[in-house]
């Protein structure tokens, strides 16, 4: 075999090692599943738009008076205003999500804006995490930081 063939295979060898380094790192990094990684809370999705499981679910809201208390934990008595009802059909829009009163065994609420029916009105709201077409109790979504929400 001349020299010229020798360093010709050399190279092709030394260059196929070097496509298949490539290949197998890009593999390990671009075949990665959400479950291999964790996510930071402040680099997950807020634009995830959910739904309700049940009908007739109170959005609810602290008013002028438990706005703070209501924002700050979560509950049937901080957000003791009923700002409206949530239909299965209605899209919501998580902003966040906090621990509050366990509602169904879930202590997550969610901050959400409401995607609503022509017609209605369209509002945020505070909505126990346990109402939301989910498998998990906590939402892929960040976690509320200091006072967020009415």
């Amino acid at each position: 075999m001349s020299f010229g063939a020798r360093l010709t295979r050399r190279l092709l060898t030394a260059m196929g090692v070097v496509s298949l380094a490539a290949g197998l790192l890009t593999t390990a990094v671009v075949g990665e599943s959400s479950a291999d990684t964790a996510v930071p809370q402040s680099a997950r999705s807020v634009n995830a738009t959910y739904h309700t499981w049940a009908a007739d679910v109170n959005a609810r809201g602290g008013g002028e008076v438990h706005w703070s208390q209501c924002a700050n934990y979560p509950s049937t008595t901080n957000c003791d205003w009923v700002i409206g009802k949530v239909s299965q059909d209605w899209g919501l829009d998580v902003i966040c999500q906090r621990a509050g009163q366990t509602i169904g065994g879930n202590p997550y609420w969610v901050l959400v804006d409401t995607h609503v029916p022509a017609g209605a009105y369209a509002y945020q709201a505070w909505i126990a995490s346990y109402y939301i077409d989910y498998p998990s109790n906590q939402l892929p979504v960040r976690t509320c930081n200091g006072v967020e929400g009415i």
